[in-house]
C-alpha cells in the first residue's frame, strides 16, 4: 500500500513536508514546484485510488476526501442547471486548495444503507437536498456531516445556506415600493422537508406585513407545487387560476427563477403581457434571467461561494470533530431588471377591498 513514508523517499524530501502538502495545511509555506511533485508523485503511486483510501481508513487514517451528495435528484438534472454546477465548484475548489479531493454523489431515493460504501472512502461528508431529519441525524452519526443550501433544524447540524427568508422580502418590499398592493405568490411547496422554500414564502409574508397589507383570502388558494404537478398540469392554467383572483394580482413573487421562467412563457401563451399587465420576480438568478426578454427581477444567490464555506466548515469540523454547530446564511442580492413596473398607488378604499 502507498503510504507518505514511501512517497517522501521517492521525492527525497521529509514526510512531514509530504504530510502537510497532503493534508492542505497552509501553516507554513511550501514551494509551488516542491507542492507539484509531492501531488504528481501521490497520484502516479496510486495514493488517491478508493482500495488505498479504504484501507488507510481501516488503519484509522484520514483518507483526505470529502463527499458531496445531492439527494433526490438525478446526475443528469443536477448538471442541467448552472448554479447547482456552482455549488460544485466552490466544494472542489476550497478541497483543491487543501489538497484535498471531492467525490460528488446524486441518489434519487433515500435508503437507510444508502451511504454504507461512502463512509470508508471520506473524511465527511457535504448533503443537499429535501431530507429527513433522522436520515441527516444517521449520517452524522458516522461522519461529520454540514448541510449545504439545505435547512433540517431538528437535525441540530452544521448548515451554510442562502437566507432565503431575506431574499423574498427584498423582492416583495421592491414590489411594494412600485406601488404594487395585490402580490400573489407562486408557488407554495408543501413538502415538509423543504425548509428552504418555506422560508421564501415566509419572507413574502412578512413583508406585505411590514408594509401594512394582508394576503386577500382568494390568494391563499393559489395552487401549491404539488397541486400544479397533480392537477392544473400547466402554468398556462395556473394564469387561468391567477387572473380569476379578486382582486387580481398586478405581481407576483415567484420562488425561483425556473418558476418565473415558466410563468413568463406562458403568460405569453395567453396573451398576457409582463411587466404591464403583471410583474414577476424571481430566485436564484440563473443566467438566463438576464437573457430572457423582459429580462427578469430576481434575487442572486452566491452558490460558489456556499459552496466554499460549507467545505471550509466542513474542514474544520474534520479537524476538530467537537466544534460547535454552526449555522451560516449567505444573504442575497436583488437583482432589478425589467421583469417590474411601478403602478399609481391605490386609495384606501382600494386597499381595503
Amino acid at each position: 500500500m502507498p503510504t507518505q513514508q514511501l512517497i517522501a523517499r521517492r521525492c527525497g524530501i521529509s514526510q512531514s513536508l509530504v504530510s502537510r502538502v497532503l493534508r492542505g495545511s497552509t501553516r507554513l509555506p511550501v514551494a509551488p514546484a516542491t507542492r507539484q511533485r509531492i501531488l504528481q508523485t501521490a497520484k502516479e503511486m496510486d495514493y488517491f485510488s478508493e482500495r488505498n483510501l479504504v484501507a488507510r481508513t481501516r488503519m484509522g487514517r484520514r483518507t483526505d476526501t470529502i463527499a458531496l451528495v445531492v439527494a433526490g435528484m438525478s446526475r443528469a438534472t443536477f448538471f442541467q442547471y448552472a448554479f447547482y454546477q456552482q455549488l460544485l465548484l466552490g466544494v472542489e475548489g476550497e478541497a483543491g486548495a487543501r489538497g484535498k479531493h471531492t467525490i460528488f454523489s446524486c441518489v434519487e431515493t433515500l435508503e437507510k444503507n444508502l451511504l454504507e460504501e461512502l463512509y470508508p472512502k471520506v473524511d465527511g461528508l457535504l448533503l443537499k437536498g429535501s431530507l429527513p431529519k433522522d436520515f441527516v441525524k444517521q449520517v452524522a452519526a458516522k461522519k461529520p456531516v454540514v448541510l449545504l443550501a439545505t435547512t433540517v433544524p431538528e437535525a441540530q447540524v452544521s448548515e451554510v445556506s442562502d437566507d432565503g427568508h431575506a431574499g423574498i422580502f427584498s423582492t416583495t418590499a421592491y414590489l411594494v415600493e412600485q406601488g404594487h398592493r395585490h402580490i400573489a405568490y407562486a408557488l407554495r411547496d408543501e413538502n415538509p422537508h423543504n425548509e428552504r422554500f418555506h422560508q421564501r414564502y415566509l419572507g413574502y409574508r412578512d413583508a406585505l406585513a411590514a408594509s401594512g397589507l394582508k394576503i386577500p383570502a382568494s390568494y391563499e388558494t393559489i395552487p401549491s407545487t404539488a397541486r400544479l404537478s397533480s392537477e392544473i398540469k400547466s402554468y398556462a392554467g395556473l394564469w387561468d387560476i391567477l387572473w380569476a383572483l379578486k382582486p387580481r394580482p398586478t405581481a407576483i413573487v415567484c420562488n425561483a427563477d425556473l418558476t418565473a421562467l415558466q410563468m413568463m412563457e406562458a403568460a405569453d401563451s395567453r396573451g398576457i403581457r409582463i411587466p404591464e399587465q403583471c410583474s414577476i420576480t424571481g430566485y436564484d438568478d440563473v443566467a438566463e434571467a438576464a437573457r430572457v426578454r423582459p429580462s427578469l427581477t430576481t434575487v442572486h444567490v452566491p452558490y460558489e461561494e456556499l459552496g466554499r464555506r460549507a467545505a471550509q466548515v466542513l474542514f474544520g469540523e474534520i479537524e476538530k470533530r467537537q466544534t460547535p454547530r454552526q449555522t451560516i446564511r449567505l444573504l442575497p442580492e436583488l437583482k432589478e431588471r425589467a421583469s417590474v413596473v411601478s403602478v399609481p398607488a391605490p386609495s384606501d378604499t382600494e386597499l381595503t377591498t
